[in-house]
């Protein structure tokens, strides 16, 4: 976007300039200090392609004086190159009279700016980058007008003693089925940038701490080394020593870039980009929405953001199962009759993770009613409640009751670990002990599951064709018992028997022993009287 020239600003940084400088004149006067300073292009040569882009910085250098402030106007040929952004981003300057602006119709780039006292005294610093895209081939030349750089003096003397240009030269971009090569330029290697603990630039991790070390060719002088969030910057021809290793921390959501140009004795190598991505925050706090409907199911829904690197997966859990990847809406299939928890875990690119969780409840999900009885003897009191019903080992279990015909009995011998399902239709009951209610049909089944001797529980519910519970009979406990007689019609323990057996006799005893001493006492006394005769 073209951004207006303000030329009137240019006088308010100067007499703001002018102030801040005769202040410090005043305080601390300068006596025949020799000082100039410098305006130029990094860098001085590229060479792109028609239709690229390539980055330009305007960077000042002052020996001998600080200063304070400086303006400049960069000429470029419209016809050749296209201006598309213009940034101030890591700049010397901290205050700006106009903006850094640039005007494709005239073909020129402006910037107005400053810095307070004590202003900046070495060597080349950025003060803007240009982004430009070529047009068409053809060599472009770059040069700085209308130039000045104002000391830190109170006065506001200007000590600019030259400026510099650049050139780009732009090829012809070669058609996409060509097999030529262009003829390659001599370049000097540009550095070679690792990161343990961010190795893959397309991937992003939580760590908001970066490290780097980078190396380069032969003979390499030192470097210049930039860490910012643009992709492009190039950073100035300014030798920063040889340190070649880089740690930050701290750092906010988004992408970084560090950016490496090496020095060399025959000039300065192209600019290595690394790129670092970090998200350290999780999705945003999100709630689930559970949708019951009356055929036992239930639609789980859910959604959040993350940002920068977004959510990439979404996981769910029903109850104790594992997480297992879903979208939303999510359909919970086959739910049991009760209450029921339901977990989504949001996960982004980096890995962070936030949870949401809801509870929802299963009811009898039709108006259908389903009873089911077992037929048993009953046996006498268990811990003096009311009686169990019982049956023998090896006996079947003979269940009836009344359901949907459309449905499917399920009948669980939770003791046994046995599972028995019959479509009503199949076992229908032809003499039902009392009439079915309106909509159901009675029904009756045997079953044999191998039970041991003790106290089992019998539960009995229906399910549609997909298997969801619809309903879900009174659970049944009986007893299973070895040591019993049947007679008629009544199971009868042994050991009661037994009882009866030791009292019957113990009583057939007695009653013996009780007439024989009776039959002796009265043959004694019929012998006395006859010995009296």
């Amino acid at each position: 976007m073209m951004q207006p020239v303000r030329h009137q600003q240019r006088a308010s940084l100067i007499g703001w300039s002018l102030v801040t400088g005769l202040v410090l004149l005043l305080a601390q006067p300068r006596v025949g200090q020799s000082a100039e300073a410098t305006l130029s292009l990094s860098p001085r040569s590229v060479t792109i392609e028609a239709g690229e882009t390539t980055t330009v910085q305007v960077v000042v250098a002052s020996t001998g004086q600080a200063i304070n402030a400086a303006e400049a106007t960069v000429s470029f040929p419209k016809e050749l190159l296209e201006a598309t952004a213009v940034s101030k981003s890591g700049s010397v300057f901290t205050l700006w009279a106009v903006d850094p602006a640039f005007s494709n119709a005239r073909g020129t780039a402006t910037f107005s700016g400053g810095l307070p006292s004590p202003g900046y005294t070495g060597g080349a610093k950025r003060v803007i980058s240009i982004t430009f895209r070529a047009t068409k081939a053809g060599t472009a030349t770059l040069t700085l007008g209308a130039a000045q750089v104002l000391a830190n003096d109170g006065l506001g003397t200007n000590i600019l003693s030259g400026t510099g240009s650049a050139t780009i030269t732009i090829r012809e971009k070669a058609p996409a089925n060509a097999n030529v090569t262009p003829p390659a330029e001599p370049t000097l290697a540009a550095p070679t940038i690792v990161s343990d603990a961010h190795p893959d630039q397309n991937r992003w991790y939580p760590a908001r701490e970066v490290a780097a070390r980078w190396t380069a060719g032969a003979g390499v002088r030192g470097y210049n080394a930039v860490f910012d969030q643009s992709a492009t910057t190039l950073p100035p021809e300014v030798d920063e020593g040889t340190t070649a290793v880089f740690r930050r921390t701290n750092l906010a959501d988004g992408i970084w870039y560090l950016h490496v140009r090496a020095h060399y004795p025959d000039g300065w190598s192209p600019a290595r980009h690394f790129a670092f991505r970090i998200d350290g925050t999780a999705p945003e706090d999100f709630s689930l929405t559970v949708e019951t409907t009356t055929a036992g199911r239930a639609s789980v829904i859910f959604a959040t953001q993350d940002a920068p690197s977004g959510v990439t997966e979404y996981q769910l859990r029903l109850d104790d199962r594992s997480f297992a990847s879903a979208t939303s809406p999510h359909a919970l299939e086959g739910l049991t009759l009760g209450d029921h928890r339901v977990t989504v875990k949001a996960v982004d690119a980096a890995g962070n993770e936030r949870e949401a969780s809801a509870t929802f409840t299963v009811t009898s999900v039709d108006e259908a009613r389903l009873t089911a009885v077992l037929e048993a003897t009953p046996y006498g009191l268990v811990g003096g409640s009311r009686t169990l019903p019982v049956v023998t080992t090896g006996s079947s279990l003979v269940l009836r009751g009344f359901a949907k015909a459309s449905d499917r009995i399920r009948i669980v011998v939770r003791s046994a670990e046995s599972v028995f399902e019959f479509p009503v239709a199949e076992i229908i009951d032809p003499n039902p002990i009392e009439p079915a209610p309106p909509g159901l049909t009675a029904w009756k089944i045997d079953i044999r599951p191998d039970l041991s001797p003790g106290e089992h529980e019998i539960r009995v519910t229906t399910v549609d064709a997909q298997g969801t519970v619809t309903a879900e009979a009174p659970v049944i406990r009986f007893r299973v018992v070895t040591d019993v007689a049947r007679i008629g019609n009544t199971l009868v323990p042994y050991q009661l028997i037994l009882k009866l057996l030791v009292v019957l006799a113990v009583l057939l005893a007695g009653t013996t022993v009780t007439f024989v001493l009776l039959f002796v006492r009265q043959r004694r006394r019929g012998r006395k009287r006859a010995s009296r005769r």
